[in-house]
């Protein structure tokens, strides 16, 4: 039965043959920025929250334990979230299409991410930096990672729904970028929130996703048919 699977060769070249695709490269620079800077927050916020006051919130250990409930139920409404909303979006465009199913629909759901993004971002920078309510704080982290996740699906099912034959190496590469983008983010944010302060800095990273999204996802909306069809496998 050898003949009819793959050759070691493809198996080992397949992750490169996918990833230079320019439908998917874009994407995943736009993606690895969005998540890995929330990964950025998850390591950073340990920093601020245990910092003595008035530089922190001067928490406890079990409260800094606490407070990270916050991303793992923001994670899961994310995540119900994006996946009915996702679900809603690509019914109505079948419909509007007369049957005919787009990739690029998927994409819908991150314009709605992205304000959410913006918001949580700023807001938590804001109860950093100004030294707002433990609720803020709360809020901000909640919505940022709310809108992370939303976006994260609505990437992951693109991607998929792009090279259905290669869902193994899409996972591989989603998550490379992730990692990549985001692990990275603590070696400067701490320093950089220390000497600028953290709306700056969270308010540059939202940013930089925004201008990100700006030139990827409404280019792949316009073009993403014609370059699938132009690189596909």
């Amino acid at each position: 039965m050898a003949k009819y699977r793959a050759s070691w060769r493809e198996s080992i070249l397949a992750p490169l043959n996918v990833v230079w695709r320019p439908h998917l490269l874009g994407i995943l620079l736009f993606e690895a920025m969005l998540f890995g800077f929330g990964i950025g927050i998850n390591t950073t916020n340990v920093v601020f929250l245990g910092t003595p006051p008035p530089a922190g919130y001067g928490f406890s250990q079990s409260a800094i334990s606490g407070a990270y409930g916050t991303p793992i139920v923001a994670t899961l409404i994310g995540e119900l979230l994006g996946r009915y909303f996702n679900d809603w979006i690509m019914n109505i465009s079948i419909r509007r299409n007369k049957g005919v199913f787009v990739a690029e629909n998927r994409l819908w759901m991150c314009y709605v991410a992205i304000p959410l993004y913006i918001c949580g971002f700023i807001l938590l920078g804001a109860s950093f930096e100004k030294h707002l309510s433990v609720g803020a704080l709360v809020m901000g982290w909640g919505i940022s990672s709310v809108a992370i996740m939303i976006n994260t699906v609505a990437v992951y099912a693109y991607c998929n729904d792009c090279f259905p034959t290669k869902q193994g190496e899409i996972s591989a590469w989603l998550n490379f970028a992730r990692i990549v983008g985001g692990f990275g983010v603590a070696f400067f944010q701490v320093p950089w929130a220390t000497r600028s302060g953290a709306l700056e800095v969270f308010g540059v990273e939202a940013a930089i996703v925004v201008g990100l999204f700006l030139l990827v996802v409404p280019a792949l909306q316009l073009k993403g048919a014609l370059l699938r069809e132009r690189f596909s496998l």
